[in-house]
């Protein structure tokens, strides 16, 4: 999950090279960040498989398809699985309780994890789901 809470590991998805030269360039220049902005940060929901190590699997494309539900660690659904990344992902953090790190769950039926997959690390059908039932991802 991508947080910058102290209690929570921050995944950082920029290129070592990316310092923010172009915003500061920007900030000289007289240029300004319209401060209606949420955050300063791109959020997005994301998993890790035990097939994969540490490697994160995104869920751009199946989260907001009919027969998937998010559920926080206490079973409930806390968000709109259709919103965009950014709010379904702070979702995630607001769902968690205090000093609980932010997880939820997608829940889904046969059908639909074999028309969609899950994640960047499920494929849909022909690929077998047993690799992944074997590991409990």
């Amino acid at each position: 999950m991508l947080c910058d809470c102290p209690h929570h590991d921050f995944i950082e998805f920029a290129p070592a090279g990316n310092t923010g030269d172009e915003l500061s360039a920007a900030h000289s220049a007289g240029v300004a960040i319209e401060g209606g902005t949420r955050t300063g940060g791109f959020w997005a929901p994301v998993s890790r498989s035990p097939l994969r190590g540490a490697e994160l699997a995104g869920h751009f494309h199946d989260r907001q398809q009919p027969g998937f539900l998010a559920v926080a660690r206490d079973g409930r659904r806390f968000a709109n699985e259709a919103a965009s990344n950014h709010d379904f992902a702070q979702a995630i953090v607001r769902a968690a309780g205090p000093g609980e790190e932010p997880v939820a769950y997608m829940v889904c039926d046969s059908r639909s994890i074999r028309r969609v997959g899950l994640g960047d690390f499920i494929d849909p059908w022909p690929a077998s789901l047993a690799p992944h039932l074997r590991s409990a991802t």
